[in-house]
């Protein structure tokens, strides 16, 4: 599984940061939503179908500005497995 997309709603850290990354495999997508310690997955058929939640998700988070950043991190999901 690897990340193709990352957002970032510019809030350094605390309760106002979200994560939003957009995971695939094998032609699955996977909408990963991070809050505060909290990990919502979400997985889809297709990238469009995957794209339309960011953005539904990108307008309900009212706090920050967008942006999108790099896709080289580990899955939260494969930290601490070796």
């Amino acid at each position: 599984m690897g990340a193709r997309k990352h957002w970032w709603n510019g809030i350094p850290g605390g309760m106002g940061r979200h994560d939003l990354i957009m995971w695939e495999d094998a032609g699955r997508w996977t909408v990963e939503h991070r809050n505060h310690g909290r990990e919502i997955y979400l997985d889809y058929e297709d990238e469009d179908r995957a794209l339309e939640e960011v953005r539904r998700r990108m307008a309900l988070v009212e706090v920050g500005a967008w942006r999108e950043l790099s896709t080289d991190l580990p899955s939260s999901r494969d930290i601490g497995r070796r």
